[in-house]
C-alpha cells in the first residue's frame, strides 16, 4: 500500500524529536523515495505535490489527536509557517529559557521508554509508587505482591494544603484530601484490555468496603471513607487497546501508557542531569 495514510505511519520513524523545520513536501518526497512509491510515469516530486494537501491534513489530525489524548508525538507543524514540520521538542530562536528547558526535558521521552524495558515487574510497581510522590502524596505505599488484592500502590494527596499553603495553622481546608489508588502492568507486547480496567475498579470498590480475602486486612493503611474522593490510576509500560481507551474515557479511570508515563517523568526532570537522561540518577531516584 502507498499514499498519505501510509506516509503518516512512517513519519514518526523519520522525524527526530529535536529536528529543525523542514518543508512538509520535502519530507513527503523523502518518504516516497525511501519506500519506492514513485514510478516512471510520476516522479517523487510530482507524487509529493499531488499528495501534499492530504498528507498535511493528516499531520494536523495526528497532532490534534495526540493533544486530545495527552499522547507524546515527536513532530509538530511550525507555528511560524505550517508548510514546515519540525521535531516537537525543537527549541525555536524565540523560546524563552523556561520553554526551552521544558522542551529539552521532554526530548528524553524515548530514553525513559527504553529504560522501562529493563525494569522487572516488581521494579515497575515500585516506579508507580514513586510517581505518586510527584503528585505530592503525604506518603506513597506499594503493596506486597503476595497480598495486593488487585491494588499495587496508593497514597493520599493533601489537596487543601496545595490549594492554600499556610504558614499558620490551616483551617477547614485541611480536610480536602484525595486518595490515589492504582494498578501497574509491566506489559511489553500485550495491550491493556477492558478486563484490566474492570479489575482495578472492582478492586478499589472492594478495598473501600474493606472486603478482602483472608482474616487479616492486607491494605490496613488504605482507609477510604464512604465519601472520600478517589482517583483510579492505571500505569503500564505497554499500550492500551482501543476498547480499553473507550472504557477509560467513559469511566473516569486515569491511565498512562508507556509513552505517557515516560513523558510525565521527563517533564518532571526525574533522572535527568543537565536536562539529559542519566540511567544511574534514574535508578537512584527509583530506590530513594
Amino acid at each position: 500500500m502507498r499514499g498519505p495514510a501510509e506516509a503518516i505511519k512512517i513519519l514518526s520513524r523519520l522525524i527526530p524529536v529535536q529536528m529543525p523545520p523542514r518543508l512538509v513536501v520535502e519530507v513527503l518526497q523523502e518518504i516516497i523515495i525511501q519506500e519506492s512509491w514513485h514510478s516512471a510515469s510520476e516522479t517523487p516530486g510530482e507524487l509529493a505535490e499531488r499528495w501534499h494537501k492530504n498528507f498535511k491534513n493528516r499531520i494536523s489530525a495526528a497532532i490534534h489527536t495526540a493533544r486530545t489524548e495527552s499522547r507524546f508525538l515527536q513532530y509538530e507543524l511550525s507555528f511560524a509557517n505550517d508548510d514546515y514540520i519540525q521535531g516537537s521538542c525543537f527549541v525555536e530562536p524565540g523560546d524563552d529559557a523556561i520553554i526551552a528547558s521544558a522542551k529539552e526535558r521532554r526530548a528524553n521521552t524515548f530514553e525513559f521508554i527504553s529504560e522501562f524495558s529493563t525494569l522487572t515487574p516488581n521494579e515497575f510497581e515500585i516506579l508507580s509508587g514513586r510517581v505518586l510522590s510527584l503528585f505530592n502524596v503525604e506518603k506513597g505505599y506499594v503493596t506486597r505482591v503476595s497480598a495486593d488484592q488487585g491494588i499495587d500502590f496508593f497514597g493520599r494527596v493533601p489537596f487543601g494544603e496545595l490549594l492554600k499553603p499556610s504558614a499558620i495553622t490551616p483551617g477547614a481546608e485541611k480536610q480536602l484530601k484525595i486518595w490515589m489508588v492504582g494498578q501497574s502492568k509491566h506489559y511489553q507486547a500485550t495491550q491493556v484490555s477492558t478486563k484490566d480496567i474492570r479489575e482495578l475498579v472492582g478492586s478499589v470498590s472492594l478495598a473501600k468496603s474493606k472486603v478482602y480475602a483472608g482474616s487479616k486486612d492486607p491494605l490496613s493503611d488504605l482507609q477510604m471513607r464512604t465519601c472520600d474522593p478517589v482517583f483510579f490510576l492505571f500505569f503500564t509500560t505497554g499500550d492500551i487497546s482501543r476498547d480499553a481507551m473507550d472504557l477509560l474515557s467513559k469511566s473516569g479511570v486515569i491511565a498512562m501508557n508507556g509513552e505517557q508515563l515516560a513523558m510525565f517523568l521527563a517533564d518532571h526532570g526525574v533522572g535527568l542531569v543537565e536536562n539529559r537522561f542519566d540511567a544511574r540518577t534514574f535508578r537512584s531516584w527509583l530506590v530513594a
